[in-house]
């Protein structure tokens, strides 16, 4: 599938001006690399050896953002908004693995709380930059009176990372 919809993509970009293939199925072939690059990603798990798999989880982290982009680029607005949802949900599941990975073993228990401490910073981070791609993806598909599946996971992941950032400030 990788190959046939890189292939689709690369006619088109060659053959642009001649090209018969219609636009809206170019994003979405460009959209779909982006989807097999999302699945590598998510399934890059975060255990031991950490340094190793997060060097490698950010490797195709920046694979999958750049098909996003890429899809983006069409100007098709089921697969512009698509795939601003998506690079919002890939900073989103590298949250998640981050807070959810296992702690390193031998630590002190005042080292375990500075460690932990870091890993809800960076998920912080993560999640605000989640946050950002999901009000930019709303505010567009606003501006231009899109309404879609992917507009509205946008709203609603928006409003579940605000609660939830809004919550942690509380806590801190």
């Amino acid at each position: 599938a990788k190959l046939a919809f890189r292939k689709t993509v690369r006619y088109y970009q060659e053959k642009k001006p001649l090209a018969t293939l219609n636009t809206y199925y170019v994003a979405q072939a460009q959209f779909m690399l982006g989807e097999i690059s999302f699945i590598r990603f998510a399934n890059i798990q975060l255990t031991p050896p950490l340094r190793e798999n997060l060097n490698h989880k950010s490797e195709v982290l920046k694979e999958v953002l750049k098909e996003f982009a890429e899809a983006a680029k069409f100007r098709v607005a089921e697969w512009t908004t698509g795939s601003s949802y998506k690079i919002g949900q890939t900073f989103e599941e590298l949250a998640n693995a981050i807070i959810t990975s296992p702690l390193p073993d031998n630590m002190t228990d005042d080292e375990m709380v500075e460690y932990e401490l870091q890993l809800k910073n960076i998920a912080r981070d993560l999640q605000k930059k989640a946050m950002e791609a999901y009000q930019a993806n709303v505010k567009q598909a606003e501006k231009n009176q899109i309404r879609n599946i992917w507009v509205s996971l946008s709203k609603s992941h928006l409003s579940m990372l605000s609660s939830l950032l809004n919550t942690d400030k509380k806590q801190n």
